[in-house]
């Protein structure tokens, strides 16, 4: 009988064990500008930060990590699926009921807000909550371009840029992307990633300030685009813009937008970014003035050449073929062949010149210690990156 029991005991204990080695353990969800992981990868810490809010529903920075690995799982689905945003949203509601008064909780329901105009309040709310959480600023930056709060935006831009938590490969590309303009171009953008660090480094070191970034995304707010006219001394039609809002669909809207600037502005150089996508994209041209080929939106990665840098994001790419070298100066003495995610890109080896412009216009250079034969390069840069 003794034997019998043993050999059991032996079976439920090995049985435990095979069952622990397949537990995932739950492993901080970083950004997607920072770090990025396939798909499986972010359904596994679901499962894990789950477990972890079960055990601990108290935890506000396991709620938080639960939240971005849903949010980043097969990341597109959050902008297109009504179930899946459903899944997500109980998620926060659940959170809500286990942290009410964290900075995650208020964060998160700001995040996750859409066209929810409760959003402010919960961005204000996480702010009063921790002052010194750098997440914060995406939005505050947004409401003060959405206002018409200049100052405001470029003084809030300032103190994200000191934070050292833009990711770095994002603010050389928003460098190389302004400094391959033409004098007061025209520069349509698409989403966050693609938009902030040009934003950043207009107004927190005043470089290529004469550009006139358009994230087309907040574009199609009326008022604020034609706000953004004005204030830019951008020429439009009037009457043609009021019927375009007021009868065409969002996506015939962003191509015809492109088209009625580059129109009405002949002196003023009208370039887009591949984030904007391909059906507003094709047969427009991009900084070094070639046609566009759209690059297929399914890859997550690109290898790039010394006349082409490429950066994921959200699937799309930016495309730039510049002339004349321009020194770059986020560059650091360890910056290697390839960043935190995973991308390569030319601008990234200290024994070359990295960044090029079709003129150079208006950046002014940071100092720093001169490596032999190299250009100036700069302080060490924060590497955590936009959400």
């Amino acid at each position: 009988m003794s034997i019998y029991l043993f050999l059991l005991c032996s079976l439920l204990i090995s049985s435990c064990q095979v069952q622990a080695q397949h537990i995932v353990p739950p492993q901080e969800v970083h950004p997607i500008t920072e770090v990025v992981h396939d798909n499986e990868w972010y359904l596994r810490q679901v499962e894990a930060w789950t477990r972890v809010t079960h055990e601990e529903p108290g935890n506000a920075f396991a709620w938080y990590n639960r939240y971005k690995a849903l949010r980043y799982a097969d990341f597109p689905r959050i902008f297109q699926d009504t179930a899946y945003q459903a899944e997500v949203a109980k998620v926060v509601d659940e959170m809500g009921r286990a942290v009410p008064e964290s900075f995650e909780y208020a964060y998160v329901r700001n995040w996750n807000a859409h066209e929810d105009p409760d959003a402010r309040m919960w961005l204000d709310k996480a702010h009063a909550i921790d002052p010194s959480r750098p997440e914060v600023f995406s939005g505050y930056v947004t409401r003060c371009e959405l206002e018409g709060q200049w100052e405001q935006m470029a003084d809030y831009c300032r103190q994200w840029y000191n934070t050292h938590t833009l990711a770095p490969s994002l603010l050389h590309l928003a460098y190389n992307m302004l400094q391959s303009v033409d004098q007061n171009g025209i520069l349509f953008t698409h989403g966050d990633n693609d938009t902030y660090p040009l934003w950043v480094l207009q107004h927190a070191r005043n470089i290529r300030p004469d550009v006139t970034v358009i994230n087309l995304s907040l574009a199609s707010k009326r008022d604020y685009f034609l706000q953004l006219m004005a204030h830019r001394q951008i020429r439009i039609n009037q009457a043609e813009i009021e019927q375009v809002f007021d009868t065409l669909p969002w996506e015939q809207k962003r191509s015809w937008m492109v088209q009625h600037l580059e129109q009405m502005n002949q002196d003023r150089p009208v370039y887009i970014a591949l984030t904007v996508g391909i059906s507003t994209s094709k047969n427009w041209r991009i900084s070094s003035g070639a046609p566009v080929s759209p690059t297929d939106t399914r890859q997550r990665r690109s290898t790039t050449s010394p006349s082409c840098a490429g950066i994921s994001n959200s699937g799309c790419f930016w495309i730039i073929s510049p002339s004349n070298p321009i020194p770059n100066p986020f560059r650091t003495k360890t910056a290697g062949p390839v960043d935190r995610c995973g991308l390569s890109h030319p601008f990234s080896d200290p024994g070359r010149t990295l960044y090029r412009g079709r003129h150079g216009h208006g950046g002014p250079r940071l100092s720093g210690p001169r490596p032999a034969g190299g250009p100036p390069v700069s302080p060490g840069i924060g590497s955590r990156g936009l959400s």
